[in-house]
């Protein structure tokens, strides 16, 4: 039955993604028919639009544009979830979606973990998003403190996990309180999930895993 209300709950959040205001309203007028499963479907994506909605965008944020909605239902799903999949295609803007979730869910340190050939572009973007930001990349980033008054990113390819010097840096890496972990294009994820375990073993974290189609 979840199964069956997640799938309709999706593909009315992905009308909405193309067409919100005629999609809301259409749901809205037609509302609950005493049907069980239609209103339990309705009532769920009203009130996740309503959360989705509420927000307020923190005032530190500087990109040009304000969310999609896509990137604002995905950060308050991140919100209100251990963890979520991101399956919006390619070009949505699935970099914003993950890091303006990491500020609603006010991670002072954000483990990003992508493909080598796009490293420069998350740092880039995440200053761009919320020019506060502190990033590090490659093996120093293992090496960064928690710190409670910073936003700090740590963008890492999914290579300096597989490494011969890999196991003393990982050892570093999961004394430190890990607030959130994107993993993007997740099927590069493939032996990195002992990995993953491990540190989820060791600090309790929101993850969102990104994929590109």
């Amino acid at each position: 039955m979840q199964f069956y209300l997640t799938y309709a709950i999706d593909q009315l959040w992905k009308c909405a993604f193309e067409q919100e205001k005629s999609t809301v309203d259409k749901i809205k007028v037609e509302g609950k028919n005493g049907n069980e499963y239609h209103d339990t479907v309705v009532k769920i994506f009203l009130s996740e639009y309503k959360g989705t909605k509420s927000f307020k965008l923190p005032q530190s944020y500087a990109f040009p544009y304000p969310p999609t909605l896509m990137q604002s239902y995905v950060a308050y799903k991140v919100k209100n979830s251990l963890s979520y999949r991101n399956f919006s295609g390619t070009g949505t803007g699935k970099t914003l979606s993950a890091v303006l979730a990491s500020r609603i869910i006010d991670s002072k340190l954000t483990l990003i973990v992508c493909p080598n050939d796009v490293v420069e572009q998350w740092t880039k973007g995440i200053i761009e998003i919320f020019p506060n930001s502190f990033t590090k990349a490659g093996k120093d980033a293992f090496y960064v403190a928690y710190n409670k008054n910073k936003y700090q990113y740590l963008v890492l390819n999914y290579d300096k996990f597989s490494q011969e010097y890999s196991s003393n840096l990982i050892l570093n890496l999961v004394k430190q309180k890990v607030d959130f972990i994107v993993l993007d294009e997740i099927h590069f994820t493939k032996g990195f999930q002992r990995i993953l375990i491990t540190i989820k073993i060791k600090i309790k974290i929101k993850t969102l895993l990104r994929t590109i189609h």
